[in-house]
């Protein structure tokens, strides 16, 4: 795998994660998206408007968005249900654990706003809990993506997966951190940056500072640190 750091632009991965969906529903009739009336927010529209018959909307309520999910994978579909993190792992909690974990079904729940990149939104829209919440879920995969180029993978990574998988993402802008030939791999740690004076351990949006500090190390201390995104 090669990295590819381009610091001269950066790519919101809400957009990213939305606009592929189509290309995903293009390629596999059971691919459904249900939105918890934030198809904006999560940028989803293209699928939607491509495939009206296989999106729902269930209005601002989680709890519904969740287990009307559950059902269509029961019936052998893939439902790749929206919304905010604090809003999927907390308010839907139970359902979540109960009628998509333990059952162990091919929901793929997409949350958007992780950590408190929901800024002045305020805590009611930050998702700082959402990984303890979901990682104690039996059946449950956690996956924060990093950049475009995983987020892509992982969406296509998970139609073949089975079990429920839980994919956040923040709404901060991230430069592209891997090149043409990557490929990711469910559960497998991707090395960024080589080194070994040190390491640092990350996920999500935050890769993109791991591997500023550790080339302003290199440059300022001379010492090499590794980055692995988690």
């Amino acid at each position: 795998m090669t990295p590819v750091f381009d610091l001269e632009e950066k790519y919101s991965l809400r957009d990213t994660i939305g606009q592929y969906m189509k290309k995903l529903g293009e390629e596999n009739e059971k691919v459904l998206v249900v939105n918890a009336d934030l198809m904006g927010t999560c940028r989803n529209r293209s699928f939607v408007e491509a495939f009206p018959e296989r999106a729902f909307n269930v209005g601002i309520a989680e709890q519904n968005l969740v287990s009307f999910s559950a059902g269509l994978a029961h019936e052998g579909f893939i439902p790749f249900a929206f919304t905010m993190a604090p809003f999927m792992s907390m308010r839907a909690c139970e359902q979540c654990r109960t009628d998509i974990a333990y059952p162990g079904l091919n929901v793929r729940l997409v949350a958007a706003y992780a950590g408190v990149s929901g800024g002045i939104s305020g805590p009611t829209h930050w998702g700082i809990e959402d990984c303890g919440i979901m990682c104690s879920m039996p059946n449950m995969t956690v996956i924060e993506v990093s950049d475009p180029v995983q987020a892509e993978q992982v969406l296509s990574a998970s139609l073949s997966y089975e079990g429920p998988i839980y994919i956040r993402n923040g709404i901060v802008p991230t430069f592209r951190i891997h090149g043409d030939d990557y490929q990711y791999r469910i559960g497998r740690a991707d090395v960024i940056v080589d080194g070994d004076d040190g390491a640092i351990i990350c996920s999500g949006t935050v890769v993109q500072y791991a591997v500023l500090a550790s080339l302003e190390i290199r440059k300022t201390c001379k010492k090499q640190v590794r980055v692995i995104d988690m």
